[in-house]
């Protein structure tokens, strides 16, 4: 479930902070067969890589929101100053 989560949000939300938590993940699969207690501890590891790269992902947005807010900039890039003449 891990692997699956962390792949799928690497992928498609562009969330680079979760990408250690996919290879923990991955390990933890690997070691499933052989080191039964080892793979546990890889995917309890995982879980809380990928808790931690969710949080800084969210504080990201609510500080890059509470910037937009902060400064009240409300011109656009189409926003020249052109008068026309």
């Amino acid at each position: 479930m891990l692997t699956i989560l962390t792949g799928v949000l690497t992928v498609f939300c562009c969330s680079l902070l979760t990408v250690p938590a996919l290879v923990l993940g991955i390990v933890g699969l690997t070691k499933q067969d052989n080191d039964p207690e080892g793979s546990r501890r890889m995917t309890r590891f995982g879980w809380i890589a990928f808790s931690v790269g969710i949080g800084l992902t969210v504080l990201g947005f609510i500080l890059l929101i509470a910037y937009g807010v902060a400064t009240g900039d409300t011109s656009t890039s189409f926003d020249s100053g052109y008068d026309g003449y």
